[in-house]
């Protein structure tokens, strides 16, 4: 994992002590983890490409392109990638309200319009270039842009009814005892099966299945790192057939088998992160 960013504050500086840094994190490496920064900072996040998982204790949250995410403060998280993964990201002391909607606990996310995204973004990139320069009244200047940020994804809470049906079915659809049928899903989110199938895609990325299954494998992984149990025990508290089935998916969406994940993470578990200070490209 390569993290561009450059602390340059003066240590005489009145800013010195505060918890605004920000920077683009890239990497090609098959498999990373590692702890996130400053745990009493919000982490304003926008994914270019790949995904990542979030873990916060027992919870996961998979972090895709195309949404605008805030965590709020832990003390406790580990970020988790499998393959490329490109973002942007700023951390930050939180200074208006937050009315985004919450799709796991201390986890926000706007699904933006693409010219929304498109200001969102480019308040991101030009945060991160004054962070690293830190010039004049570049405190200032960071925090407006980040504002403004939040600002619009509130505006955008505000005006999408449909949130709140989406949030019911990530709902449904990450318990892994819940097997309601697709149906019964989206008439408990008041919406017809084909609307709810292509809502939630527009939203999320994927299917509802496709999510489902998912949600299901973060479990998984999860059980693997903290329960000693079996293969077929973990696939049964998962809803996910049997073992066989479950090292088949858990391969095909992670690249390696349960036990290949086991040895690896036993072999190297989350450590604080490394800092690899490069000249930051916007345009990479």
């Amino acid at each position: 994992m390569v993290n561009s960013y450059k602390d340059k504050r003066d240590r005489g500086s009145p800013y010195w002590n505060l918890d605004l840094v920000a920077g683009r994190s890239f990497g090609t490496a098959r498999h990373d983890i590692w702890e996130g920064l400053h745990p009493r900072a919000c982490n304003l996040l926008i994914v270019m490409s790949g995904r990542c998982t979030v873990r916060n204790g027992r919870q996961s949250t998979v972090l895709l392109p195309g949404s605008v995410y805030l965590l709020a403060p832990a003390e406790s998280r580990v970020f988790e990638r499998f393959g490329s993964w490109d973002a942007y990201w700023v951390l930050f002391p939180l200074r208006l309200p937050l009315l985004w909607p919450e799709i796991n606990p201390g986890i926000f996310r706007i699904q933006p319009p693409r010219r929304e995204h498109r200001i969102m973004l480019r308040n991101l990139i030009e945060t991160v270039n004054l962070t690293t320069e830190c010039r004049g009244e570049w405190y200032q200047l960071a925090g407006n842009l980040i504002d403004n940020v939040v600002l619009r994804g509130n505006r955008l809470a505000g005006n999408a009814p449909s949130d709140r049906r989406m949030l019911l079915a990530v709902k449904l659809l990450s318990q892994p005892e819940n097997d309601l049928a697709m149906d019964e899903i989206a008439a408990k989110c008041g919406m017809s099966h084909s609307t709810f199938f292509s809502e939630f895609k527009r939203v999320h990325g994927l299917s509802p299945r496709q999510f489902r299954e998912q949600a299901r494998l973060q479990m998984a992984k999860i059980l693997l790192k903290s329960e000693k149990l079996s293969i077929g025990e973990i696939a049964a508290r998962t809803n996910l057939i049997d073992g066989s089935y479950l090292s088949k998916r858990f391969r095909k969406v992670f690249g390696v088998t349960p036990r290949e994940y086991v040895r690896k993470f036993r072999e190297s578990p989350p450590g604080p992160l490394e800092e690899k200070y490069l000249p930051h490209d916007p345009a990479r």
